[in-house]
């Protein structure tokens, strides 16, 4: 075939493209005939390729779109616009893998091809990556006119669906029905978004207070105000929504007084007020399940030694709550956990629960006996408060503030939790027994009973001087029944028969403790 008769052919190609121009708009079906007729004429002509496949589209003939879309690539392997459509048309036929591959080539030559954005989007959802469909979704949108941009935009609300947003969704979709884009797909995203709504409201006020369910219905009833009923217009939903709104201001800021003063009293209820630690009904209430989940744990029991007379001797109750804020503070520096693990369960009585091995809590325990002997005191003492009572000779010596600590574990030494901790008890009341001032683990066939608090009359006997004998009496009064000579004070009458040991009647004021024998007063002296 000659020059001439190709370049004939070509002219005659052009004449048909330009015939399938000027239907294409009207009708898709003649325009197809030309361009097929100016495909036999130019085969290689790239323009007439791409037209002849969107018009293939067109007309939903998917598989002779493909084609003719690869047969172009071959002669134009990077162009833009046929990859874009190629990935069209792999994913009418539900290659989605191929069309999310074809897609991407055409998004690394242009990132903004709209038809490429789609395709990789609708083969992300189908892939369930509902979050990575929603990202290129939402590029598209300002790309693209009106109508197609309610296409995207009721994607991008079947995808909040599925993400559970069921209230954007339900948002987007009632503005397009609004707008007049009331197709199926928009239709049915639309009434699975507010079922799901309707059912996400009713479940949570099942274990609402009053004031949480005003609360939430007002602005429920807002939402769906304005997404649900379409028959007054959006002038109408938005005004009804701007006086719920008002509504719903007044109401949450009454809520928001309401919850605070809920808030703080259940953190009232459940902390002791003088040294900020948890208390028996926070542990009642939150932790035994917590111990119970975890499947074992040690217990420490512990008390202050002499707390009693740390009160009478040192001006009352000021210097028995400053002993007991010092106790709790050093106990929170060593057993720590970051939702308190240290309880003030009343009195001087506290318990730690460790998680640790044995050995861990062992060493804890003995840290903060050590603590306690070497730090409270002094700390008190730099706080105003001198720990100091008499000593064997009557003399006043400072003393250290001690704790006695038992240790017992849950389950080992007992199947029931409570059981376990009164087994702490025991040991620290050993502790006492035996010393005080030390830690104790529990033993099978350790028993206890709480140590007796000292008498009224004990404790007269300690806060109160000796009284000086009457004029010409010749004798001391005897005081409980001591047997130990003292000096009489200068300038008094007659001669003493006994000492009034001071040191003693502390003794006396521990109950059952005191009787520790000469050797054991010696040393803590």
């Amino acid at each position: 075939m000659s020059a001439m008769d190709d370049q004939q052919r070509q002219e005659l190609a052009r004449s048909e493209l330009q015939k399938a121009q000027l239907v294409i708009t009207s009708d898709a079906a003649e325009a197809l005939a030309h361009l097929q007729r100016a495909e036999q004429l130019d085969a290689a002509n790239t323009m007439i390729l791409l037209l002849l496949a969107r018009t293939q589209l067109r007309l939903a003939r998917i598989v002779d779109a493909v084609n003719t879309l690869e047969r172009l690539l071959k002669m134009e392997p990077g162009h833009r616009e046929a990859l874009g459509l190629l990935a069209y048309g792999q994913r009418q036929l539900g290659h989605f893998d191929l069309a999310k591959d074809r897609a991407e080539e055409a998004l690394a030559l242009d990132a903004g091809d709209r038809t490429a954005l789609e395709v990789r989007a609708d083969c992300l959802a189908v892939a369930k990556d509902y979050q990575g469909a929603l990202g290129d979704l939402d590029r598209l949108v300002p790309l693209v006119t009106d109508e197609a941009a309610a296409r995207v935009k009721a994607k991008a609300a079947f995808c909040h669906l599925k993400l559970g947003h069921y209230r954007r969704s339900l948002t987007m979709t009632a503005k397009l029905i609004e707008k007049g884009f009331d197709s199926e797909l928009i239709s049915g995203i639309y009434h699975q978004a507010q079922d799901q709504v309707k059912a996400e409201i009713a479940s949570r006020f099942e274990h609402m207070t009053w004031w949480q369910r005003v609360y939430n219905r007002i602005t429920d009833r807002a939402l769906l105000d304005m997404h649900l009923e379409d028959t007054q217009g959006m002038d109408g939903l938005r005004q009804r929504s701007q006086n719920a709104e008002a509504t719903v201001e007044v109401v949450k800021t009454q809520a928001q007084e309401h919850e605070r003063r809920a808030d703080e009293a259940a953190r009232l209820a459940n902390t002791d007020q003088l040294t900020g630690l948890p208390n028996r009904t926070c542990f009642n209430g939150d932790w035994i399940p917590r111990i119970q989940a975890q499947g074992s744990c040690a217990f420490l029991a512990f008390d202050l030694d002499k707390f009693k007379l740390v009160n009478d001797l040192h001006g009352g109750h000021d210097a028995g709550d400053k002993a007991l804020v010092k106790t709790a503070r050093i106990g929170s520096q060593v057993f720590r956990h970051p939702e308190g693990n240290l309880f003030r369960f009343g009195g001087e009585e506290f318990i730690a629960v460790l998680f640790e091995p044995a050995a861990e809590v062992q060493r804890q325990a003995e840290d903060f006996r050590a603590r306690m002997e070497t730090q409270a005191a002094a700390e008190l003492a730099r706080e105003g408060l001198r720990l100091r009572w008499p000593g064997p000779d009557g003399r006043m010596v400072d003393r250290p503030l001690t704790a006695s600590v038992g240790i017992a574990f849950w389950p080992q030494d007992a199947a029931d939790l409570k059981e376990a901790m009164k087994l702490a008890d025991v040991a620290c009341y050993v502790a006492k027994q035996t010393g005080r001032n030390r830690v104790v683990t529990y033993q099978p066939g350790m028993t206890g009973k709480p140590a007796e608090a000292p008498t009224p009359e004990a404790m007269a006997s300690v806060a109160a001087p000796p009284k000086a004998p009457a004029p010409g009496s010749g004798r001391r009064r005897r005081v409980g029944t001591l047997a130990e000579a003292a000096p009489v004070p200068a300038g008094a009458q007659g001669q003493p028969d006994e000492t009034l040991t001071l040191e003693a009647i502390l003794a006396e004021g521990e109950g059952p403790g005191a009787q520790e024998g000469q050797k054991d007063r010696q040393k803590a002296t």
